[in-house]
């Protein structure tokens, strides 16, 4: 995200032919009143280029209205309001990153639906728009991922699938446990393997090579180094990839396939 002029603006960009595309998003907003989430994907059926955006005011304002989805489409040049919703008013996004898979844009979400009392703190799910139809669907996580409080969660791709990276704050040594979504929306997840480094905890895991092997930040005593490491789950061999930081949360991945998008415009 870049601003222009005061708005904010996406810029979209192919490396494959090394060309890329503004879009200016379609008002101006007030940073500390509301909160924008931006999820980007390629329709299936169309190959069209689009762009969700969520505005919703911030829950602490004595304004609170309900929240507006808008998508640009890149072949028609200009944004639309849906009149489709989210399922409930009290679900919010937990990040603007998103992810985009099989004619679908994931995000993580939290449900602050609580008792009558507002005791309960919310819980962890995953909230999809289907490219095709324009409509939400909400995805219900195991059990053991929908306490909000103690488990951190992020999404990512591995071989194709999604899935969710489970962060325990409660675990005595804290690892990430990798759960994969079968089925494409069916609700089902299996635990596939835990990242853990034998020599120092893990700070984050940026992605996924296409061999399925996790690309992840950390301390390691071997190199005295905090950067970007090739972690090997079998063998809990890490690799250093010669990208170091200051800075563990400044790195950034994501994945990549050749593609002909913004040629002729």
């Amino acid at each position: 995200m870049a601003m222009a002029h005061g708005y904010p603006m996406a810029v979209i960009w192919n490396p494959s032919i090394r060309k890329s595309g503004d879009i200016v998003m379609s008002s101006k907003y007030d940073w500390s009143m509301y909160n924008t989430i931006v999820g980007f994907g390629v329709c299936p059926s169309t190959f069209d280029v689009k762009l969700v955006k969520i505005t919703y005011i911030k829950d602490d304002d004595p304004f609170y209205d309900s929240t507006q989805v808008e998508v640009f489409t890149l072949s028609s040049g200009a944004w639309k309001s849906l009149s489709i919703n989210l399922p409930r008013e009290s679900i919010r996004f937990t990040q603007d990153y998103s992810m985009d898979l099989d004619g679908f844009i994931y995000w993580l979400a939290i449900d602050h639906d609580g008792d009558a009392e507002g005791k309960t703190e919310g819980h962890n799910m995953i909230m999809s728009f289907d490219m095709r139809s324009e409509n939400f669907i909400e995805i219900s996580l195991p059990r053991s991922l929908v306490d909000a409080d103690y488990t951190h969660l992020s999404i990512s791709k591995w071989m194709e699938s999604l899935v969710v990276l489970e962060y325990n704050l409660r675990a005595r040594k804290p690892d990430y446990n990798v759960w994969m979504m079968k089925d494409g929306v069916q609700k089902s997840f299996a635990k596939l393997f835990t990242i853990e480094a034998p020599e120092a905890p893990i700070r984050r895991v940026l992605r996924f090579r296409k061999s399925g092997e996790p690309i992840i930040t950390m301390h390691s005593s071997r190199y005295d180094v905090l950067g970007v490491y090739h972690y090997e789950p079998n063998s809990r061999h890490i690799s250093y990839i010669r990208i170091c930081t200051d800075w563990p949360d400044s790195h950034l991945a994501s994945s990549y396939t050749d593609t002909l998008l913004l040629l002729d415009q």
